[in-house]
């Protein structure tokens, strides 16, 4: 199963609340900036050439061309300290890179084949070999093209000026937010300048075809930072104890609008349901919004009875018979995953949601707030069985009765497999129930509730 995990960050700011309002809205995105690893940083250091090495400690002075941007650069004290967060050192060269690169090479065997790999129409598959299924970054070639490294005989000198030209930017990542801006905050909270953020991210890890191990960059940078457990909020992630950043441990983020900026959230009058249904479609880390979003619901909903939840540390938990609606539930999550016992998300927390269980058909209702639950385990019986299966299998939810009859929302968080072939699945059922067997109708409509919120897609 893959090392999933629940992520907590206090969030600092400049800003007042009063001054930014609100601090993120649920379905937000946090874009992080990551660091390449210091083993990285320093073995590839090491197989640079021996004037780059010898100044890779000495502050570095950069020179905008253009003098109006002299006030805006950001100085920066060396060479390792660029390497490690700025510089693309663990991406993937492109095969432009390889033919710059080939420049400098002393070995004239290293320069004609970084050539060779750099151009399509002579062997296409030996880049795809040597550097995609392999995953070869720049490290890794440096390390296996070693007369970079000297340049005796090279018509080019590679210099820090040249290398950093050739070196890609280290590219922001983006994690969709798990948590919702009420839900998160402490009640005791004196802060004016901070809040929190959940992330659910999954850390990156394998081996290659030839059994080389490679990492994602970021999700190792995040798993680099000093955890420690906060006893206050009991949450356990695929049967993994909570992990927050610690005092000692910062990461650089921003947080950015998500594609679920237009979340239904008016009730129906002198009522706590909702006017509009919500559908959550999601599977692995895909649930991360969504869950953001259906906690945002609840808040919102348990706030309309009167209900103080800041201080509860399960608010989603509280037993409150009169908001029961079982014909009619006004929110639905399908989660999918590949194992139940290893790979459900959440397992614990959905549990301590919900009041009725009922485990041989996947189905789990919340009586007390109208939320549905309805799984799709893919490697737990012979047949492989999806989300986009449910929709149409299942007799627990009806896809175009939501969308046409109740004027409800759909949204669908995951993999761009994931959420095209459940996209496929909705159009194809909105054509054959609903439009006479017409496709176009059927993508109109959905364009339509897309313009207004009310169908979005955050796929990766």
């Amino acid at each position: 199963s893959q090392d999933v995990r629940h992520l907590s960050y206090k969030v600092i700011t400049s800003l007042e609340r009063e001054e930014c309002g609100f601090n993120y809205m649920a379905g937000d995105v946090a874009v992080i900036t990551p660091e390449n690893s210091p083993v990285s940083v320093q073995r590839f250091i090491s197989q640079l050439p021996k004037s780059i090495q010898e100044m890779a400690d000495l502050p570095l002075e950069i020179k905008p061309r253009h003098s109006s941007l002299c006030n805006k650069i950001t100085p920066w004290p060396s060479s390792v300290t660029i390497l490690q967060k700025c510089a693309g050192i663990n991406c993937l060269p492109e095969r432009e890179d390889l033919r710059l690169l080939s420049a400098f090479c002393s070995n004239e065997d290293h320069a004609l084949k970084l050539i060779e790999m750099s151009e399509p129409s002579l062997n296409s598959d030996l880049y795809v070999d040597y550097i995609l299924r392999e995953k070869r970054t720049f490290v890794d070639v440096f390390h296996d093209f070693d007369s970079l490294a000297s340049n005796e005989s090279s018509k080019l000198s590679l210099t820090i000026e040249f290398l950093l030209a050739i070196l890609p930017p280290l590219i922001p990542r983006h994690f969709s937010i798990a948590s919702a801006p009420y839900t998160n905050q402490k009640k005791d909270s004196n802060s004016t300048n901070s809040f929190d953020i959940d992330l659910c991210v999954a850390i990156v890890s394998g081996t290659t075809p030839l059994k080389r191990k490679y990492e994602g960059v970021c999700s190792n940078y995040l798993a680099r930072q000093t955890p420690f457990v906060d006893d206050s909020r009991d949450l356990q992630i695929n049967g993994n104890k909570p992990y927050s950043s610690s005092s000692s441990s910062s990461v650089r983020l921003w947080i950015r609008p998500g594609s679920f900026e237009k979340l239904p959230l008016d009730f129906v009058e002198n009522s706590n349901i909702y006017q509009q249904p919500v559908m959550c479609i999601g599977a692995g880390t895909g649930v991360a919004p969504l869950r953001g979003l259906l906690h945002e619901r609840e808040y919102r909903r348990h706030s309309q009875s009167g209900l103080d939840l800041i201080s509860d540390p399960n608010p989603l938990g509280e037993n409150d018979q009169n908001n029961k609606n079982e014909n009619f539930p006004d929110n639905i999550l399908v989660f999918g995953c590949r194992k139940k016992m290893k790979d459900f998300l959440y397992k614990d927390e959905w549990a301590g949601f919900y009041n009725n269980c009922n485990n041989n058909n996947g189905i789990i209702k919340n009586q007390q707030s109208n939320l549905k639950l309805i799984t799709a385990f893919s490697q737990d019986q012979k047949h492989k069985e999806y989300v986009q299966h449910k929709l149409k299998t299942s007799s627990e939810i009806d896809v175009v009765n939501h969308l046409i009859n109740r004027n409800g929302a759909i949204y669908i968080a995951g993999g761009a497999k994931m959420a095209r072939a459940v996209k496929e699945e909705i159009t194809e059922l909105l054509s054959k129930q609903h439009f006479s067997g017409n496709e176009a109708q059927a993508k109109l409509f959905l364009r339509k509730l897309n313009r207004k919120g009310l169908f979005r897609v955050e796929a990766w």
